[in-house]
């Protein structure tokens, strides 16, 4: 890598911080795009593709219509960047899309490559984000020239894509930690109103919340939302 490489590099440490500490995962999620454009050169329209339980791949966050557009063709057709990305190859970078089609047709994507041309794209580069024994997705990262990205360039891409899923992993965690307090809140809401209502201790008013909970087949967090909210549950 270049010295202005390196120093971008070293800026990518900041970036982390300010992508895992959104509202929410899903404007993590939209934060790691917008980002890749500033981060990686060349880059013009970004999205994250992620991996559900089923092996399903879909797009939660882009940067615009085209990025969604060429993701969700990948997915139609089952062939592109961003699958192999999280299938077979941790990265995959193109020099030009447009020698698919000179192939006729024979290249390794050659239906998607026709709709990349269509959409003014000529090069991607899919980086696969992970942690340590699971695959989350692919950062995927496209531009309309052709040969948009160099060794330099694809090598920051890799860097962000580690920075990305660390961002990603701590967001989880955080979204997490939000909900549980959340709803530790709620719940001691509600046994103080058990409390004042029936004159009940701390103890006894939680297993009148659990108790009722359980004989409902009701989630104790939705229960407490409801006592707080003076329903007549309980």
């Amino acid at each position: 890598m270049t010295t202005v490489d390196v120093a971008a590099a070293r800026r990518l440490a900041g970036t982390v911080r300010s992508m895992a500490l959104q509202e929410s995962y899903e404007l993590t999620l939209q934060s790691v795009a917008r980002t890749a454009l500033t981060v990686v050169p060349g880059c013009e329209h970004a999205s994250v593709s992620l991996r559900h339980a089923n092996d399903r791949i879909r797009t939660p966050a882009a940067t615009d219509g085209v990025a969604l557009l060429l993701d969700a063709r990948q997915y139609q057709l089952d062939e592109g960047p961003c699958l192999d990305a999280v299938r077979n190859e941790p990265v995959v970078v193109t020099g030009d899309l447009g020698d698919d089609e000179a192939e006729g047709g024979r290249g390794r994507w050659s239906q998607w490559s026709r709709s990349a041309r269509e959409a003014g794209v000529r090069s991607v580069l899919s980086v696969r984000v992970g942690i340590p024994g699971t695959v989350l997705g692919s950062l995927n990262l496209y531009a309309d020239p052709p040969r948009a990205y160099d060794r330099d360039a694809v090598a920051l891409a890799r860097l962000f894509a580690d920075h990305a899923a660390t961002a990603m992993a701590l967001s989880n965690e955080l979204v997490g930690l939000r909900s549980a307090l959340a709803t530790r809140h709620t719940i001691g809401l509600a046994q103080g109103v058990l409390m004042q209502r029936y004159s009940l201790d701390v103890d006894a008013a939680f297993a009148v919340l659990q108790r009722h909970s359980q004989d409902t087949n009701t989630k104790l967090r939705d229960l407490a939302t409801a006592v707080v909210e003076g329903r007549d549950v309980i």
